[in-house]
């Protein structure tokens, strides 16, 4: 049996989705479907039952099967939340809670880190680095480092473990995520709307305007490789869910207008002076820790992921896996 939680929302449900298609459907989801689109990540996926999360350690301490993976997607995912103790209350005290479980239960714990604990980048984005020595940019970034490092610091660990720093993921089943979506759906709403894409100017005079780049890693790629710790043996630590490449934002616009066969037409923005000195202008998570794990499946290229994820999912009415 394998417990998700945030099981309705984005990485949670399309995970859920590709447990089905392996045929597993012993899944117990622990998250919230609220006002939003989240019902529909789950609409055509098989579950045994769904717990609120408030109401999860009650069911967890009556239920008597043994639940033989975590799956740990549930928090606080937005990176511009400025309530840091409600950051800390979901996505520290919640995890330690639920971590402690799965050491009493003996059950492999396989959660959801962040990119956003790598900071401004200035030591590089290698899974190897020691979560000492990270400065992240803002509060949602240090609420992951902060069960990073208490998950480090745990003596006699009983059971396999793996913190999975995701970087830019995007896919189906992110639509109800609003300003926190992937700038390929909000580029692609855009286009479908005013005809054009605009992207943030650069504030770095060695860096052109459109030229920041991100890891952007589909979500059928990263699905895979969270379910490579699910089946494998592993050494416990932190891990990169990547696609160890750097792509640009102009080169991101070029594919939304490729995939919607629209002539392309980019205009560049001020940025909000809130976010520029939080802004990450370069990402590129090495992904050889998961590797050298035995991971070695064949990723996207992110052209061909922007134009699946239009033509097969946005042009079809934000269809969901």
């Amino acid at each position: 049996m394998v417990l998700v939680t945030g099981g309705a929302g984005f990485i949670g449900s399309a995970y859920i989705k590709y447990l089905n298609t392996l045929g597993i459907y012993d899944i117990i989801v622990c998250d919230k479907f609220g006002t939003d689109m989240k019902w529909r990540n789950l609409r055509n996926v098989q579950f045994k039952n769904m717990i609120a999360p408030e109401e999860i350690f009650s069911f967890l301490k009556n239920f008597s099967a043994s639940i033989d993976t975590i799956v740990h997607m549930g928090a606080c995912s937005s990176t511009t939340e400025e309530d840091m103790d409600y950051l800390y209350a979901n996505n520290v005290m919640f995890s330690q809670e639920l971590w402690n479980y799965a050491q009493k239960k003996k059950s492999k714990f396989i959660y959801a880190s962040s990119a956003a604990t790598y900071g401004d980048g200035s030591l590089g984005y290698d899974d190897k680095l020691p979560c000492e020595d990270l400065s992240p940019l803002n509060k949602y970034g240090y609420s992951k480092q902060l069960f990073d490092l208490w998950v480090m610091r745990q003596p006699q660990v009983k059971t396999p473990w793996a913190g999975l720093k995701f970087f830019n993921v995007f896919g189906p089943n992110e639509y109800h995520k609003g300003s926190m979506a992937s700038v390929v759906f909000h580029a692609y709403n855009q286009i479908v709307k005013c005809k054009k894409i605009r992207l943030f100017k650069s504030y770095r005079t060695e860096i052109p305007h459109g030229m920041q780049k991100r890891d952007f890693i589909y979500i059928k790629d990263a699905v895979q490789m969270i379910d490579f710790f699910r089946i494998s043996k592993f050494t416990n630590g932190l891990y990169n869910i990547a696609s160890g490449a750097a792509n640009s934002f102009y080169d991101l616009a070029l594919h939304t207008f490729e995939a919607m066969q629209i002539k392309p037409r980019i205009s560049f923005i001020d940025m909000p002076v809130s976010l520029r000195d939080k802004y990450q202008y370069y990402t590129l998570g090495r992904v050889n820790k998961l590797q050298e794990q035995g991971y070695q499946k064949k990723m996207f290229s992110f052209h061909d992921a922007v134009l699946d994820y239009t033509a097969e999912y946005l042009n079809r009415n934000y269809k969901c896996l």
